[in-house]
C-alpha cells in the first residue's frame, strides 16, 4: 500500500511538472544552504585547526614587536623591540610554562655556497626550543643545540627546498653556507612540509636557514618570542601575566602583539556558531517558503481530484488511507526538493572548494554529514507539518459532495 501511495505521488508531481519544480525549489535552495555553507565553514575551520598545530598548538603563545597603540608620546623611554631581558622576565613570571624561545628572522636576505649565485630566503635566528615549539622535523643530521647557542657556532640547520635550490644534487650536511660575510656549516636539514601555510607566517618553511640567536651579526633585540603552556587552559592566564610584565617593562607601552593559539581557536569556534546561526535562519525562510508552496499545490491536488476521493472512499477507503495518501504526496515533494538541494550543496563545496584552493593550497575540503541529515529531516519536516492541512481536508471530505464536484 506504502509503494502505492508513493506511486501516485510521484506520478502527480510528473503530471504538473512546473508547478511541481516551481514549489521543491524553495525547499532545496534551503537544503543546498544548509550542507554548502556549513561544509564551507568546517573546511575553514578544518584549515585552520591543523595550521594551528602544525605550528604548536593551541597551548602555543606567540609574542611579536609592533607599533605602540598607547603612550606614543614617551618617545624614547621604552624599548624599541622585545629584548633577551623581557624573554628571561617572561621565563620567570609566566606560570605553568613549558617551552620559551627568542628569535629575529631577517627576510630577503641572501645566502650562497661555494660559487653559486645568491639564493634568497629567509634567516631565522632562535634557540633549540624553536623546533620543539613549532614542531619542525628534522630529515638529515641534527637540529640546533644549547652548546650551539652558548658556543655561538656558526652552525645552520636549512630547509628541503633550499637545500635543493643551494647545493643541488651535493650532500648538504657539512657544507658550508655564506650570510652577511659569515660561514655557516650546516649541520640539518629539515623534513618537507608546509606547516604553515594555512596561517601565512610570512616565510616558506621548506625554504628557511635556522642559525643560533647567538651567531655573529644577529645583534641582541629580538623580534619574537614564542611560549608554550603546559595546558590549553593555562593559556588565558599565561596572556594577562605576559602583557603585565611587558607593559612594566616598556614604561607602560604596548608595543607588542600576544597572540593566543588557543584563545584564536575558540573565537573562530564561536564565529563558526554564529555562522551555523546565520544559516539555520536563512534555511528555514527558505524551507518556510517552500512548505508554503507544499500546502498550496497539495490543497490545488485535492481540489483537483476531489472526484477521485469520493470514488475511493465510495470503493471502501477509509479517512485514515485517504489521509496518508496525501499525507505522502506532501512528503515526496519535499524528499525531491531536498535531496536536490543536498546535492547542489554538496555540488557548490566542491566548486567552492577548488576555487579556494586555487588561491590557498592548504584548505582542507570536508563535507559535513550532519548537515545532511539536517537537511533532509528539516525538509521532511516541513512536508509533513505543511501537507497536514490538505491531508486531512481530502481525508474529511464527504463521499457524495466529492463525487458531485465539478
Amino acid at each position: 500500500m506504502l509503494l502505492e501511495y508513493l506511486r501516485l505521488g510521484l506520478h502527480q508531481i510528473a503530471a504538473h511538472k512546473l508547478r511541481s519544480f516551481l514549489t521543491v525549489l524553495s525547499i532545496a535552495i534551503g537544503a543546498a544552504s544548509i550542507v554548502a555553507m556549513t561544509s564551507l565553514a568546517q573546511s575553514g575551520l578544518a584549515t585552520l585547526t591543523r595550521g594551528i598545530e602544525d605550528v604548536g598548538g593551541t597551548r602555543f603563545i606567540d609574542i611579536m614587536t609592533d607599533a605602540p597603540k598607547k603612550a606614543v608620546a614617551k618617545g624614547s623611554n621604552y624599548a624599541r623591540r622585545l629584548t633577551r631581558g623581557d624573554r628571561d622576565a617572561l621565563a620567570a613570571a609566566v606560570p605553568n610554562l613549558e617551552n620559551i624561545v627568542g628569535s629575529i628572522k631577517f627576510y630577503n636576505a641572501h645566502v650562497a655556497f661555494g660559487d653559486h649565485p645568491d639564493a634568497i630566503t629567509t634567516v631565522l635566528a632562535t634557540e633549540p626550543g624553536y623546533f620543539r615549539a613549532y614542531k619542525m622535523d628534522v630529515a638529515m643530521g641534527r637540529a640546533l643545540t644549547d652548546a650551539d647557542v652558548t658556543g655561538r657556532r656558526r652552525v645552520v640547520v636549512i630547509g628541503d627546498a633550499l637545500a635543493r635550490k643551494v647545493f643541488g644534487t651535493i650532500a648538504p650536511v657539512g657544507r658550508e653556507l655564506r650570510f652577511r660575510g659569515n660561514r655557516f656549516e650546516v649541520v640539518g636539514v629539515l623534513g618537507p612540509n608546509r606547516k604553515g601555510d594555512s596561517l601565512n607566517l610570512g616565510y616558506a618553511w621548506d625554504e628557511v636557514a635556522v642559525i643560533p640567536l647567538s651567531a655573529p651579526g644577529v645583534g641582541s633585540d629580538l623580534e619574537e618570542i614564542s611560549l608554550t603552556v603546559r595546558h590549553t587552559d593555562d593559556g588565558e592566564l599565561a596572556v594577562r601575566v605576559a602583557n603585565a610584565v611587558l607593559l612594566h617593562r616598556h614604561n607602560g607601552v604596548d608595543n607588542f602583539q600576544i597572540f593566543d593559539f588557543g584563545g584564536l581557536l575558540k573565537n573562530f569556534y564561536l564565529a563558526f556558531a554564529v555562522m551555523q546561526a546565520v544559516v539555520a535562519l536563512i534555511a528555514s525562510i527558505a524551507l518556510l517558503i517552500g512548505g508554503v508552496g507544499v500546502m498550496n499545490i497539495m490543497l490545488v491536488s485535492v481540489s483537483e481530484r476531489m472526484r477521485e476521493i469520493g470514488l475511493r472512499k465510495a470503493l471502501g477507503a477509509s479517512r485514515a488511507m485517504i489521509h496518508r495518501q496525501f499525507l505522502l504526496e506532501s512528503l515526496v515533494l519535499s524528499l525531491v526538493g531536498a535531496s536536490a538541494g543536498v546535492a547542489a550543496g554538496l555540488g557548490l563545496t566542491r566548486l567552492g572548494s577548488t576555487l579556494i584552493k586555487g588561491l590557498a593550497p592548504a584548505w582542507i575540503e570536508t563535507f559535513s554529514p550532519a548537515a545532511v541529515v539536517v537537511a533532509l529531516v528539516a525538509s521532511c519536516g516541513i512536508g509533513v507539518f505543511f501537507g497536514w492541512y490538505p491531508a486531512t481536508r481530502a481525508a474529511e471530505a464527504e463521499p457524495i459532495a466529492c463525487l458531485r464536484h465539478e
